[in-house]
């Protein structure tokens, strides 16, 4: 069969990464969600980023509204973590349990 490299290795990128630096349960549950606003805030760097990085084009308005769910995202991981260590499926090696 055919496989799409660049596809395989972009996931597989985000796998690795979210592993390491959010740990399982972000991992397990949060996956697709991730990767889709990794996506957005990769497409959002362009060159025109450089010099103008708050113009309003269709790519920076995905890049900003990702930033803001991943914020969302990521700050709710870290409450539910903190009001239940013990229930967390972190082993506290990533980035999130420091």
């Amino acid at each position: 069969g055919k496989v799409d490299l660049f596809n395989a290795l972009s996931e597989l990128t985000i796998l690795t990464a979210s592993r390491c630096l959010h740990g399982n349960d972000v991992r397990e549950h949060l996956f697709r969600e991730v990767s889709e606003l990794y996506h957005d805030l990769d497409h959002g760097l362009t060159p025109l980023t450089v010099f103008f990085p708050n113009a309003p084009t269709e790519a920076h308005r995905k890049r900003n509204a990702a930033r803001k769910k991943m914020v969302e995202l990521f700050s709710d991981v870290i409450k539910k973590r903190r009001e239940d260590p013990a229930g967390s499926s972190s082993d506290g090696t990533d980035i999130l349990s420091i």
